[in-house]
Formats: C-alpha cells, sequence, structure tokens
C-alpha cells in the first residue's frame, strides 16, 4: 500500500512496483487508512512522511498501535533528504 500526497513521487514509487508485478493499493491521505490496512491485509505499507493534517510518523504510529494493524511492515517513503528525515521520523 503506498499513502502518498504528492502525486509525482506516488506515480513513480506505484509504477516501479506494478512493473516489478506487486498488486498495490493506494490512498493519497492518512485519513481512513487503520480500517483500511486492517481490511486489506498488506504486506507493506510505504508512508510519505509530510502529509498535510496527518503525517506519515502520526499514521505510523496509529497503526502500530492499533491491535488489528500493528503487525503491518511499514517504511517511510519520502523525497526528503535522509538526515531531514531522521529529525522528523524519531528511531
Amino acid at each position: 500500500m503506498i499513502i502518498d500526497d504528492d502525486k509525482v513521487p506516488f506515480n513513480v514509487t506505484k509504477a516501479l512496483l506494478e512493473y516489478e508485478g506487486v498488486e498495490i493499493f493506494t490512498q493519497s491521505e492518512g485519513y481512513g487508512i487503520i480500517n483500511l490496512v486492517s481490511q486489506l491485509q498488506p504486506d507493506l505499507v510505504l508512508i510519505d512522511v509530510n502529509m498535510p493534517k496527518l503525517s506519515g510518523d502520526t499514521l505510523a504510529m496509529r497503526l502500530q498501535s492499533n491491535e488489528d494493524t500493528n503487525h503491518t511492515q511499514i517504511a517511510f517513503n519520502s523525497s526528503n533528504v535522509e538526515d531531514s528525515l531522521r529529525k522528523i521520523v524519531k528511531t
């Protein structure tokens, strides 16, 4: 599953994964994701860190704290430089 509000990286990531034969579910915002992930059970959720309204790190924390989605693998997908991401997402 790809969650990204920026069309260019969203479309590039989607196209690359589809080219490799990966089935993709997409969403352009974080709201409703808990229910969607619970329902679809994706193997991996790629989350854009810098989304308006509900940031990627907040969304990841919500997925990890929910009993129905805490087993889901999460990766951050961003066009930001790694150093700036480390400041946003504390590991």
